[in-house]
This record gives C-alpha cells, structure tokens and sequence, in this order.
C-alpha cells in the first residue's frame, strides 16, 4: 500500500480483519464445543504494523468506530470495544515511543496487548453482568487457548502485514 492509498484501503482492511476474527473465533468455538475459547486478534496484529505508518489521530478514531460496529454486532451493548480499541492503539503507539521495534518486541507487544485487552473486556463484561468467569477459567479455557492461537497468526501474518504497510 502507498501512502495516497493507504488511508483508504486501511478500513476496508481492518473491517475485514474484524468480520474475520468473528468467523474464525465462532469456528474454533464450534470445533471446540465451546470448552474452550480461542478467539482471534488478528485485527490486533495488524494494527502493530499500521501503527508505524497511519497516523495516532486517524488509527484512533478508526479503532474507535471499528469499536462501536463491533460492540453493536457482537455484544449488542455499545461501549466495551468501544472504549477498549482505541486504548488498545494508544497502548501500541506509546510502547513503539519506548521499545526498540523489532519482530521479537512486537510478539511480546502483541502477548501484552491481548492480555491487557482480553482481561478488561472479561472484567468489563463481568461488571456489565454479560459474562460470568471465574479468574481460573478465563486465564485456563479463554486467555491461554487466545494467546497460543494468535501467536501463531502472528508467526503467519506478522510479514505479510509489515509488506503491505511497506515496513521493512
């Protein structure tokens, strides 16, 4: 992607990423009879990359209304994505302001980021009275199935996405 391209082709992109982490997490849901929760980031693994090329601002208010569409569509209560992705992506600017970036830093990044944000939606959805979950279950059925599916997207997907935002 080009830079006079980028702002454009950037939403469709991650609206994509957002449909398809839906898919591939109800089909890890479906497989794993609902056991076990495997949920996709892969909208979080692209934003890593995007987060050196698109601006703070524009990213910002992206992840923003990527927010509202994801809690309208999935939770049906607006506010939890809401407010979770657009300080997901203030959390990715401030640690690229920090740490040296290399593909090591940005899965560590990445296992801090899905930690941080599946946590609080667990502890926000609990609070909102839409999920019940005990610590042990979430970290052992949700949170450790999550980070080992999306480390290996991100094993998979890392390159691709730094190409497409022309990192090198």
């Amino acid at each position: 992607m080009n830079k006079k391209t980028m702002p454009y082709v950037a939403p469709v992109l991650f609206f994509l990423l957002l449909l398809v982490d839906g898919q591939i997490s109800r089909l890890f849901g479906n497989v794993l009879q609902n056991r076990v929760m495997a949920i996709s980031s892969i909208l979080l693994i692209a934003l890593i990359p995007a987060t050196m090329k698109l601006s703070r601002r524009y990213l910002v208010i992206l992840m923003l209304i990527l927010g509202i569409l994801m809690d309208s569509y999935y939770l049906g209560v607006l506010g939890i994505n809401t407010l979770m992705l657009p300080l997901m992506t203030f959390y990715a600017y401030g640690s690229r302001e920090v740490i040296n970036t290399n593909i090591f830093t940005e899965l560590f990044g990445l296992i801090i980021l899905i930690t941080v944000y599946h946590s609080a939606l667990a502890l926000l959805e609990a609070l909102f009275g839409l999920a019940k979950v005990s610590v042990i279950e979430f970290i052992a059925q949700i949170l450790g199935p999550t980070l080992i599916l999306n480390i290996i997207f991100f094993f998979v997907l890392i390159v691709p996405f730094r190409r497409l935002f022309r990192i090198r």
